[in-house]
């Protein structure tokens, strides 16, 4: 009788930790673990080290660090990181920057507020680069 009962306990212990970590790995990964891994990937692929994306879902203040002859422009800027939940463990990130016209005016002779963005579908096992858009960034003129 108390193997039978030693047996089920070993059994329902093991069906209930099993369950449990499979559950979890799916659901431990938010919307900042995505920004997060886009951040840390796209330093060393499309960004430079000193690009100021911030590595949770929130929009901060910087210095877009642009082209031109050495050492290169500096604007003021805004850098913005968000996500969106598509299905369970995949997110669509979005890296925006903002800058003003009157600061850096590309060959359109833009007013106002100007944004590029970037699109990334993020897993935890991979990202995939969706798009860009918006105007030309200050950091992509050469």
């Amino acid at each position: 009788m108390r193997k039978a009962i030693l047996f089920w306990i070993v059994l329902l212990l093991l069906t209930a930790c099993s369950n449990g970590n499979g559950a979890s790995q799916n659901t431990q990964f938010s919307e900042n673990d995505a920004i997060a891994k886009v951040i840390t990937n796209e330093r060393s692929v499309r960004f430079s080290s000193d690009v100021s994306f911030p590595t949770e879902a929130k929009r901060v203040k910087g210095i877009i660090h642009g082209g031109g002859p050495a050492p290169g422009i500096t604007i003021p800027g805004e850098f913005e990181s968000s996500a969106k939940r598509v299905s369970e463990g995949t997110f669509i990130v979005t890296l925006t920057e903002y800058w003003k016209a009157e600061d850096f005016r590309d060959s359109t002779e833009k007013k106002g507020t100007l944004s590029a963005y970037w699109k990334y579908e993020v897993t935890p096992n991979k990202i995939k680069f969706l798009e860009q858009g918006g105007d030309t960034s200050p950091d992509l003129i050469e």
